[in-house]
């Protein structure tokens, strides 16, 4: 029997860019409100999907990365990291939410933690593979 190699995964990461995320916040606090707890599902459709698939889930997984969404089993609520984005009560509230958002995803914390105050390396690629788990993409032959 041939053994199976195993493929390398990367080290896991939002699927969408913070800006995106912000929106489909302003989409789910739009269509669902601010409070309450949702299914997956119910906060699929709140950003705009049609229904729960690989795409929506992934959001959904996202959002959950970046701080703006707790989950508690199978349930879903707004963040306290997005209710302050959403309804700031100073200047800098909106301010504050965007940067813990930014690095709430572990990976984006510990890179920011490696490189803070330094100007990315010319080899930042190499670094995120070798440092911090990232994989290469498989080129196609």
């Amino acid at each position: 029997m041939a053994e199976s190699s195993k493929k390398e995964r990367s080290r896991a990461y939002p699927v969408m860019a913070l800006e995106e995320a912000l929106n489909r916040i302003v989409s789910i606090s739009e269509t669902l409100g601010l409070n309450g707890q949702y299914n997956r599902e119910s906060i699929a459709v709140g950003m705009g999907y049609s229904s729960l698939n690989g795409a929506s889930a992934r959001a959904v997984a996202a959002l959950v990365h970046y701080g703006l969404l707790n989950r508690e089993k199978d349930q879903y609520s707004l963040s306290q990291i997005a209710k302050k984005y959403l309804l700031p009560l100073a200047d800098v509230d909106k301010e504050d939410a965007i940067r813990n958002a930014a690095l709430s995803p572990s990976l984006f914390m510990e890179i920011y933690s490696a490189l803070k105050g330094q100007v990315i390396p010319r080899q930042f690629t190499n670094r995120l593979i070798q440092e911090f788990g990232i994989q290469q993409k498989q080129q196609p032959m």
